[in-house]
């Protein structure tokens, strides 16, 4: 596909009107078919400064204003490699202050990085193939991973080739939000995915594995989770993955995880035992 052209699949009737509307800016924008308006070059130019306070607030009023946002998905892609963690100071409430106490609603964003995933869910449809580009092509794995949260949060269906072949990344990061984002958009994918991810070296991976094979709460998912309650690798140092499989396996109730359970009572761990009772 060449840049500037979307698929005839993006003009099918069910689509709003306001979607056609952003898709055709975005089409003009990525062509340079449109002048970038100043309000725009203004958050485009604090996307890019070197406090990481003033980054994340742009990245957070663009978020408020999806239009304008599509004119800087670029520089916002460039921000998923942007881990700096932003000072909170309670009771404050302006960027003047350093603060982002009381600033954005929901959960409390740490970084900048995750302020930029949020803005470019509120894009939506629009900023999905960039997103796609980024996930397969761009060297930073934090940038790839952001990719593919945002497009589990988007709920991009086009993206699932992209996020199955990602599956694969070298990075454990990658492959965790990857297998997080097919469950977003198809669960039935998805729970393949996690039953994979179940045997992933990472314990990161295998970890949000076991946590959300209990959320999806498919029996099938129980023989995996009996094994992943024999898992070594300690973590701060705990058994994480154990816990999380012992929590999983009593979210779906089947008789098979009571053996592991009872096993779990002697375990050396105090919150494994905790787990399982």
């Amino acid at each position: 596909m060449n840049r500037g052209q979307f698929p005839p699949s993006y003009l099918c009737p069910h689509r709003s009107r306001n979607t056609l509307r952003l898709l055709i800016l975005a089409a003009l924008i990525i062509g340079g078919c449109v002048t970038v308006p100043p309000e725009a070059r203004v958050e485009i130019t604090a996307l890019g400064s070197s406090d990481p306070v003033e980054r994340g607030y742009a990245a957070h009023r663009l978020s408020q204003n999806p239009e304008l946002a599509q004119y800087a998905m670029d520089k916002l892609i460039d921000l998923l490699d942007d881990a700096h963690r932003l000072q909170w100071h309670k009771g404050a409430l302006s960027p003047e202050a350093g603060s982002w106490s009381g600033f954005y609603p929901g959960p409390r964003p740490t970084t900048p990085r995750d302020i930029a995933i949020r803005t470019l869910v509120a894009i939506g449809e629009p900023a999905v193939e960039p997103l796609i580009r980024a996930l397969i092509d761009d060297p930073r794995h934090l940038v790839r991973a952001g990719a593919a949260r945002a497009l589990g949060g988007i709920g991009a269906e086009r993206a699932l080739k992209p996020l199955l072949a990602a599956l694969e990344d070298e990075s454990g990061t990658v492959r965790r939000e990857a297998a997080s984002a097919l469950v977003a958009i198809d669960p039935g994918e998805g729970f393949y995915a996690q039953l994979a991810a179940l045997q992933d070296p990472s314990y990161s991976v295998r970890l949000q594995a076991a946590r959300e094979l209990g959320q999806l709460a498919d029996p099938r998912a129980v023989p995996a989770l009996v094994l992943a309650t024999e898992d070594k690798e300690l973590v701060l140092p705990r058994p994480m993955v154990v816990r999380e499989a012992l929590r999983a396996l009593a979210m779906i109730g089947d008789t098979a995880g009571l053996q592991p359970a009872l096993a779990a009572m002697e375990h050396p761990d105090r919150l494994v035992r905790e787990d399982a009772l």
